[in-house]
This record gives C-alpha cells, sequence and structure tokens, in this order.
C-alpha cells in the first residue's frame, strides 16, 4: 500500500506480500465480482479514499454501476473517479487524526492506542502491536516512529563510504596520469 502524499523507498520497493497486501487483494476481488455492495466501507480500513479506473471498462466497472457508497466524480473523461468518504485516515481515528511528519506521524496526544494503516513490522514505536493486518501504537506520546532496522542504516553508511573512496581514488590516479 502507498501514502498518496509520497511515497518511501519500501513502498516503491515492493516486498513479498504481507498480510495487508493480501487483506486487501480479498477485498478487492470481493468487490470485483459484485458481492461487495459497501465497497467503500470495506476499503476505509486500508485508508483509501480514491479509487481511479483507468483504460477500457472492465468488470470492475460492471461492479461498482450497482455499489451503494462510493460517490462517482467526473473529474477526468478518461478514468472513472470515485470518493470514499468513509476513508480512515492513515494514522489516527476520524475523531484524532494523526498527520505525516518525516517517517512517522504525529497528532493529539490520547490514552488509547492509535491505528496506522500500515503493515506491521517491529520497527514502529512506541509500543507498537500488531492488530489484524495493521499497526497500533501508544497515543501517549503524541508521535509514531519508524527505525531502519540496524543492518539497512550500516548498509547505507557502508555505500556512502565506498562511494567516497572510489571518487577518492578516482582522483589520485588522474592526478598521478
Amino acid at each position: 500500500m502507498l501514502d498518496g502524499s509520497g511515497t518511501t523507498l519500501d513502498e516503491v520497493w515492493l516486498s513479498e506480500p504481507l498480510p495487508g497486501d493480501d487483506a486487501l487483494a480479498l477485498a478487492l476481488e470481493d468487490v470485483a465480482v459484485g458481492t461487495e455492495l459497501r465497497p467503500g466501507a470495506r476499503l476505509a480500513e486500508f485508508s483509501i479514499e480514491w479509487v481511479v479506473l483507468e483504460g477500457p471498462e472492465n468488470a470492475l466497472d460492471e461492479a461498482l454501476v450497482a455499489q451503494l457508497d462510493l460517490a462517482p466524480l467526473p473529474l477526468d473523461p478518461d478514468a472513472r473517479v470515485f470518493h470514499n468518504a468513509e476513508a480512515l485516515p492513515l494514522a489516527g481515528t476520524r475523531d484524532l487524526p494523526w498527520d505525516k511528519v518525516g517517517v512517522g506521524y504525529e497528532g493529539e496526544a490520547t490514552d488509547s492506542s492509535v491505528p496506522i494503516s500500515v503493515n506491521y513490522d517491529d520497527g514502529w514505536s512506541p509500543d507498537a502491536a500488531e492488530v489484524s493486518w495493521f499497526v497500533e501504537i501508544s497515543g501517549a506520546e503524541g508521535s509514531a516512529g519508524h527505525a531502519a532496522p540496524a543492518l539497512f542504516v550500516y548498509l547505507s553508511i557502508a555505500t556512502i563510504a565506498v562511494f567516497v573512496v572510489s571518487l577518492g581514488l578516482v582522483l589520485v590516479g588522474r592526478l598521478r596520469s
């Protein structure tokens, strides 16, 4: 799943499907075959606010004709655009949404846990827990962050170091010739 405000490397470089990806695929299959009359409610937990269909009409177009909660909007003559008013915020709740800040989220501190609609992994803090497929963190601090595994950080630093050393060797070689 991608955050529409900007993608990160881990969102662009797709990994093997995670539980959230599998849950979304199942939801989309149900919508596409027409068994889901309220696709907006079904897609809300994934924080999907917009559905855009491009290209020739297909089975999903037929399924969305009979749906009850996605509002069709004529924004583009070449695409079919639907707005999902039921979409949950990516982080927080409808009453207390949190904003994306760097690699985390910030919002009003709360005594309850705060859901974040991303696949769970151990890098989330503070006090991250896996609920279904997504992350819930403690809302006491009013912020949540994600830290990459130490190996990834060290590999990034090593890549920069190798680049600087290589550049230095090129310069030394050019000076000697």
